[in-house]
């Protein structure tokens, strides 16, 4: 893990493990702003099949950009 996580400064999220666990934080903050699909459900002309079909690929996009993101950083 040396490579990917730097040494901890005394502060906690400024690095170390209490910054991946802050990191991991706000990535989930972020993933919750997807129910704005679920209430778009309302448009949708097939809802039933359509809105599984949005959501799940919305957080497989995005979780790729982020995972990917985050390796290069």
């Amino acid at each position: 893990y040396q490579p990917y996580i730097p040494q901890n400064t005394g502060t906690f999220g400024e690095f170390g493990w209490s910054g991946v666990l802050r990191g991991a934080g706000v990535v989930f903050f972020m993933f919750t702003g997807f129910d704005i699909v679920a209430t778009m459900s309302q448009e949708a002309k097939n809802p039933k099949r359509d809105m599984p079909i949005g959501i799940i690929g919305s957080l497989v996009v995005c979780t790729i950009l982020y995972a990917l993101f985050g390796h290069v950083l």
